[in-house]
């Protein structure tokens, strides 16, 4: 009898050890529930890093556009109309796209 309730007693115990390790493992214990609106550090710096990286594309962007249109000499009045146009339509076609060749 003494032995059957040791082996119960060490049961109990490693199920009790076993269930304070998940818990203390929890996502709610790692990173406690903020107040609605409010974001954790490392997800204000996610966004910042996101967001400069999509300024810094845009502007690379940008340049590359200007730079074509003032090297070959092309008229503002075309990047105005057709250029922004062609860029619109642009935005809407997949990943699978291809450009025209000669």
């Amino acid at each position: 009898m003494k032995t059957q309730s040791s082996v119960q007693l060490m049961k109990d115990l490693q199920s009790s050890l076993a269930q304070v390790l998940v818990t203390s493992r929890s996502p709610s214990l790692l990173y406690p529930s903020l107040n609605k609106g409010q974001t954790t550090i490392q997800t204000g710096f996610d966004l910042a890093m996101s967001s400069n990286i999509i300024r810094s594309n845009d502007a690379q962007l940008e340049m590359a556009i200007a730079d074509f249109f003032h090297c070959e000499n092309i008229a503002d009045q075309v990047v105005e109309t057709r250029f922004k146009y062609m860029l619109k339509q642009a935005q809407l076609v997949g990943g699978g796209f291809r450009p025209p060749t000669r």
